[in-house]
C-alpha cells in the first residue's frame, strides 16, 4: 500500500471502522478546555482533531501531529472545507515533538500510539510538552480487538475473488 498517494488517504478517511469507535470514546471522555492548547498525536486525516477544534471554539488552539504527508494534506483540506480556523496540522514524530516544554494543556491521541514508532520516547516527549496538571487521554486498539472484522473482510474479499489483496491480510 502506498501511503504517499491521495487515493490511500481518501480510502483511509472513508473507512473509519478501526478509528471511529475509539475516537468517539475519546471524545466522550476528554475534557474540552477553552482558551487552551491541545495536541492530537497521530492525527492522520484529522479525526478527531477537527471535531475537537470545532467543539472547543476559536479561543483554543488545536494541533494535529503526524508523519504522514498525504494524511495531513487531507486533514488540512477537511479543516479548510469546514472553515475550522483554530487547528494547525504539523508533520513530525511523536518521539521528538517540535514544541516547547510545558506548552500544552491537553494531549490526546486516537490510536496514535499503536504503530511501531510509539515507544517510551513518545510518552517522555508527551510529558515534556504537557503543562503541570495537564490532561493526557488516549485510545489504543489492542491486538485482538479487530480480529473478527479482519476475518469477515478476508472471507468477503476471497468470495469476491480479490485474491491479491486478501493474501496480504494478516489474520
Amino acid at each position: 500500500m502506498n501511503f504517499e498517494d491521495s487515493i490511500t488517504a481518501n480510502a483511509y478517511d472513508d473507512f473509519p471502522v478501526w478509528s471511529a469507535v475509539p475516537g468517539l470514546l475519546l471524545l466522550r471522555n476528554i475534557k474540552l478546555i477553552k482558551n487552551a492548547k491541545i495536541l492530537d498525536i497521530g492525527c492522520g486525516t484529522g479525526f478527531p482533531t477537527i471535531e475537537i477544534a470545532q467543539r472547543v471554539g476559536k479561543t483554543t488552539e488545536v494541533y494535529g501531529l503526524d508523519i504522514w504527508n498525504k494524511g495531513l494534506e487531507k486533514a488540512k483540506d477537511k479543516s479548510n472545507n469546514k472553515n475550522v480556523k483554530n487547528v494547525k496540522f504539523i508533520r513530525g514524530l511523536s518521539q521528538k515533538l517540535p514544541f516547547k516544554n510545558n506548552y500544552f494543556d491537553e494531549i490526546v491521541s486516537n490510536n496514535g500510539f499503536n504503530g511501531k514508532n510509539a515507544n517510551i520516547y513518545t510518552f517522555e516527549e508527551s510529558y515534556r510538552v504537557l503543562k503541570n496538571k495537564g490532561i493526557f487521554c488516549f485510545t489504543v486498539i489492542l491486538p485482538n480487538s479487530m480480529k473478527s472484522f479482519y476475518k469477515i473482510l478476508y472471507y468477503s474479499m476471497k468470495n469476491e475473488n480479490v485474491k491479491k489483496a486478501s493474501n496480504r491480510l494478516m489474520i
